[in-house]
C-alpha cells in the first residue's frame, strides 16, 4: 500500500492536525467530532489528504485553523505536555498517509472522542498498532 504523499511532509502534518486538535479541545472548546466535522468540510482536509504544500507547509496550524473555522487567526499558547487529543489529531494524519485513505473513512470507522479514548494503550505501542486497529476495522488486509 503506497503512502497518500511523501513522508518529508508528514511530520508537518501529523504536527499541524495534532495542534488544531489541542486548539478546538483545549483553548475554543469545542467538541472534537464536531471540529472535525468542520475540517471534513474543508479544502485544509483535501490539502492533507494530498500533501499539498501550500496547506501542509505553507501555513501554521492556527492559521489552518481559523481557515476551518472562518476566523481571524489567534496566537495560542499550547500545554508542554503532549495531551491525549494532540495525540489523537496526529495520529489521524499518519494513518491517513499510511493507509492511503480519506480522513471521511477513517473517523466513520473510529470517530474522535473513541480515538481520545484509545490514548491509553495506544499512545504507548508504535504507531503500527494503531493502523493495524484501522486496517481491521475498515476490512484491510
Amino acid at each position: 500500500m503506497s503512502n497518500a504523499y511523501d513522508d518529508y511532509y508528514l511530520d508537518i502534518t501529523s504536527e499541524s492536525l495534532g495542534i488544531m486538535f489541542e486548539i478546538a479541545y483545549y483553548k475554543e472548546h469545542l467538541d472534537l467530532n464536531d471540529f472535525f466535522s468542520k475540517f471534513l468540510d474543508s479544502y485544509v482536509c483535501r490539502g492533507f489528504e494530498t500533501g499539498d504544500p501550500v496547506i501542509v507547509a505553507g501555513k501554521s496550524a492556527s492559521e489552518l485553523f481559523a481557515i476551518i473555522m472562518n476566523q481571524e487567526p489567534k496566537s495560542y499558547e499550547l500545554n508542554e505536555m503532549i495531551p491525549p487529543e494532540y495525540w489523537a489529531g496526529y495520529t489521524l494524519a499518519i494513518v491517513q498517509n499510511r493507509l492511503n485513505v480519506t480522513f471521511k473513512e477513517l473517523v466513520e470507522k473510529i470517530d474522535c472522542n473513541e480515538l481520545v479514548n484509545l490514548y491509553f494503550p495506544y499512545s504507548e505501542m508504535d504507531v503500527s498498532k494503531i493502523i493495524d486497529l484501522y486496517k481491521e476495522r475498515l476490512g484491510i488486509i
